[in-house]
């Protein structure tokens, strides 16, 4: 299977990563484009507004490896506005 990309609404509901069940990614690439989430690689749900996991500006990118991390990402948004995090899955 080809590389993957797509984009994801994140809001006030905890997303995942949309991983294609015959695909076994190690590199996920996410770009952040209109407002800041937060995520977390633990499987642990993020909360917003600087109550826990990591903070993403809007405008910047961030790089998860490994298939385990990838599956575990969990991102929401960090304030009132929700996000579209557009994101490119390579093997």
């Amino acid at each position: 299977m080809a590389d993957v990309d797509g984009n994801i609404e994140v809001s006030s509901d905890v997303e995942s990563m949309p991983i294609p069940a015959n695909m076994r990614p190690r590199i996920c690439t996410l770009s952040v484009e209109d407002a800041d989430i937060r995520y977390r690689v633990t499987g642990l749900d993020p909360v917003g507004g600087n109550a826990g996991g990591h903070l993403v500006a809007a405008g910047s990118w961030v790089t998860i490896n490994g298939l385990h991390n990838i599956q575990n990402l969990r991102m929401i948004r960090d304030a009132a506005a929700d996000a579209q995090v557009f994101y490119t899955l390579e093997k």
